[in-house]
This record gives C-alpha cells, structure tokens and sequence, in this order.
C-alpha cells in the first residue's frame, strides 16, 4: 500500500522517462569514497544440536563465501552509476586479502590501499544457520589502534590528491580508527560537496558520535543511531532529525527505518520525504546502506529533486538487501529496469 502511493504520486510530479534519464545523469560526477575496507565473510552451516557432554551448540559448517564490504561495497556500487570513482581506503599487511580486492574490484574504480603494519585487514566473519538464514554469531578481526606518524602522512598525502580530483567526498566511518582528528580537517580543506555516514556498531557504541563531523552537505544515519546520538527514545522522526540538524550543520540529512524505508529532509526549503522500502525478498540488510548511501549522495550532487533521489537510493538498497552482503552490487542496466518496472 505505502509503496503503491509513493509510487502514484511520484508518476503524477515526473514522467518515467525524467526519472530514467536522471540516472544517466550521475555519470558527471567524479566521487572520492575515503574509509574502512572490509570483508565479510560468511560461514554457512547447518544446526546438529547441543553437545552430548557440555552445554553449548554444536553446528555442521557447509560452505564459507567472502565478499568485499565497507568502501569497497560503496566504491562497487558507485561505479555502476558514475564514470570513475576514487577510492582511498587502507588495509592490513596481515590477512590483507590484496589479491582479491584487486581482482574483484571493477575496472573503474581508481583505488588506493595503503597497508598498516602489525594488522590485519578487518574481517567481520558472521555464522548463518543455512535453513532459516538465521545468523548465529559474528566473530570480527580488528586492530582498531592508532596509525603510526608516517601512516597518517602517507594517508593525508593521497588524501589531497585524490580530493583535488573530484568533485563528490563520501565518507563512511565505520568507528575502525581511520579518521581521526588530522585527516578529518584535511577533509573540511576541500570545498566539495562532503556525505557522511558515521555508523554506531558494537566496536564503537558509546565512543563512537557524528558531532566529529561539525558540517556536511548530506548526513546519512539509521534511525538506531540517530535515537542512540540523541538519547531520545520516542520523539517522531522529524523532531528528531531537526534536534540533529542544531548539532551538525548539513543541507540535507536521510535517515534510514529498516523495513520501513528511508526519510530525508531538506533544510533549505524544509521539504520532508518519507519513501517506504522496495526489497521484494530480503535475504540480508547487511550492506544495505552501502548501497543506498552513495547513490542518494551522487544524486543530491548532482541535484536531483529529493524525492526522486530517495526513490532512487531506496531501489538500489532493495536490490541488495535481496542477497549476502555484497555479494552483489549494483549493475546499471539491471538497476534502470528495476526501477522502470517499479514505476509501472
């Protein structure tokens, strides 16, 4: 019901074509995504049942798949609406998977992994109970500790190369320690437009805010977060994206609500959208965000009126909540036929 009058009044404002051609747009721009490389790792098994001698869950592993996850997911979306993405990123000389990062990533993705010594790349392995999907237990590799002085140079280095280059920097903090006090402000140096999602996980809950950021053109949080960074637990959703708005300054905020969809407002005009979610079969919110992050932020670049981006980003968040991960990402073609059938 809520996607059927989204949907009608969005046909009464555009024609179907508009929108279609809005997403050839998005090839002008030239993004920079800056931030955490992850890769998920996902280990299927199957339930055998408690131990005949102590009390714990005995399971069958069936099959492992790893996929590329953090700005790796987002770069890999980004390149099926843009014509070169930037990716400045680091990982681990332990564990670091340099082989299939470089094998995997799409050929129009301009990458730059810088290594840290003593650390592993981040490996966030999750256990899933192959018949129901359900997932058991998450067991994450980190080294979350503080860059060496030649490490932070070499970043901030890249960093002011890569910024100069285009024309869209996105930010994913995923609360790992990669930014830190000094990279932020070679950041804010840039007058670009800046996207930000700080994301709260159990690593960082309670170290971890956005007010690390002071401004933004887009903000980007789910509704978890956003209640955790207020401390509000039942204010209504505009209430508390304008309490957010007095604590970072940012044109346009998006808050994402799970199965049911995503907001944004616009502080400019004051304009509030709210777009249901579209996932016809939801098999894993797990990089959900990565997906409807970077195009709604590539939209608002280029923009593109609010509630076509939210509708947008809002497709490209269903087609990958409808299997592991990013396992896979978007594919343009795929993408706009999607999108036309939903209007349809």
């Amino acid at each position: 019901k809520e996607q059927n009058y989204f949907i009608k009044r969005l046909k009464k404002k555009y024609d179907i074509n508009t929108i279609l051609d809005y997403i050839d747009k998005l090839q002008e721009r030239n993004p920079l995504v800056i931030g955490e490389t992850i890769i998920d790792e996902y280990v299927f098994c199957r339930a055998i049942g408690k131990s005949g001698k102590e009390s714990y869950m005995v399971m069958q592993e069936k099959n492992s798949e790893k996929y590329l996850g953090g700005v790796l997911s987002i770069g890999q979306n980004l390149a099926a609406i843009s014509k070169k993405v930037n990716l400045l990123s680091t990982i681990g000389l332990i564990n670091s998977h340099k082989e299939k990062i470089r094998k995997e990533l799409k050929k129009n993705i301009n990458s730059k992994l810088i290594s840290i010594r003593n650390s592993s790349t981040i490996i966030k392995k999750r256990f899933i109970e192959e018949v129901d999907n359900t997932k058991l237990l998450g067991i994450y590799t980190i080294n979350d500790h503080k860059y060496s002085k030649s490490e932070e140079n070499l970043i901030l280095k890249n960093l002011k190369i890569f910024a100069k280059r285009g024309d869209l920097i996105i930010i994913s903090d995923y609360g790992h320690g990669f930014f830190n006090k000094r990279i932020r402000q070679e950041i804010y140096k840039n007058k670009k437009f800046i996207a930000i999602n700080a994301q709260v996980n159990s690593f960082s809950i309670g170290y971890h805010t956005i007010t690390n950021y002071k401004k933004a053109d887009l903000v980007l949080m789910n509704e978890t977060e956003l209640r955790h960074e207020l401390r509000d637990k039942n204010s209504n959703r505009l209430n508390l994206i304008k309490k957010l708005n007095k604590k970072i300054k940012s044109k346009f905020i998006v808050i994402t609500h799970g199965k049911n969809g995503a907001s944004i407002y616009a502080n400019k005009s004051k304009q509030f959208v709210q777009a249901p979610a579209f996932a016809r079969n939801v098999i894993d919110k797990v990089g959900a965000g990565d997906a409807l992050f970077p195009v709604i932020a590539t939209c608002l670049k280029s923009k593109i009126p609010i509630d076509i981006s939210i509708f947008i980003a809002s497709i490209s968040a269903a087609i990958n909540s409808e299997s592991y991960a990013s396992k896979f990402t978007l594919e343009k073609n795929n993408f706009k036929k999607f999108i036309e059938y939903s209007l349809k």
